[in-house]
């Protein structure tokens, strides 16, 4: 019988085995998009959140996680930002050496690099934040298939600049009426080491964890 009890142990150890390569074993990327064009990242110029001038291409070495928001947005950045925190939180030291998180704002107007690195800091530090002419970010949001619009009525906007007019009023219509409501995409993008738009999630595959779950083989993959 002796025969007998170490085949069963044998069996035991490589079922043992099979469940932890299953439980520990690399996963493959199982969200997002692929882009099967990869287009390379422009060099844009830009301005980093320490009010240094960049090229937006100067990342190059890292897997980069590319959102487009604003620094007073009430919803989407600050859940989106938030989740990406926590995520990167659950990697290694290694691993976060590999990764670059960037934060590149739509309303330039008013994220002025200050602005943009007193916002990120609510986050992780070590988040990357990039503003600059309103030309320039609307040249990296059409690389990045994203769009941003305000949220407030024509009409309104005519209205109040007409009552700004009358009372011989200094100050822009922005500055009277404070910052506005911009709606914009909510994906995030991936660019490989080499520089290039490789792969997209969409808010929701961010928001429920998707994202965080691909990381990892993100950076075997890119």
């Amino acid at each position: 019988m002796k025969w007998l009890t170490w085949m069963l142990v044998a069996v035991a150890v490589v079922l043992g085995g099979v469940l932890a390569y299953r439980q520990f074993a690399p996963q493959p990327l199982r969200a997002g998009t692929a882009l099967d064009a990869r287009p390379a990242v422009p060099a844009v110029s830009v301005l980093t959140e320490d009010g240094r001038a960049a090229r937006f291409t100067d990342g190059a070495g890292r897997v980069r996680l590319v959102f487009f928001g604003y620094t007073h947005c009430p919803d989407i950045c600050p859940i989106t930002l938030g989740v990406l925190a926590g995520a990167y939180k659950t990697l290694t030291p290694a691993q976060r050496a590999q990764l670059r998180v960037d934060f590149v704002s739509v309303d330039p107007l008013v994220d002025r690099p200050d602005v943009v690195r007193a916002y990120l800091g609510k986050f992780n530090p070590d988040f990357r934040g990039f503003t600059g002419t309103s030309a320039n970010m609307v040249a990296l949001q059409k690389a990045f298939f994203v769009y941003a619009r305000s949220d407030a009525p024509p009409a309104a906007s005519e209205h109040a600049a007409h009552m700004s007019h009358m009372a011989g009023m200094a100050k822009s219509e922005a500055e009277a009426s404070g910052p506005a409501t911009l709606v914009h995409s909510d994906q995030v993008a991936v660019v490989s080491r080499d520089g290039h738009f490789v792969r997209v999630y969409d808010g929701l595959a961010v928001t429920q964890g998707e994202l965080a779950r691909d990381l990892p083989a993100l950076l075997r993959t890119y």
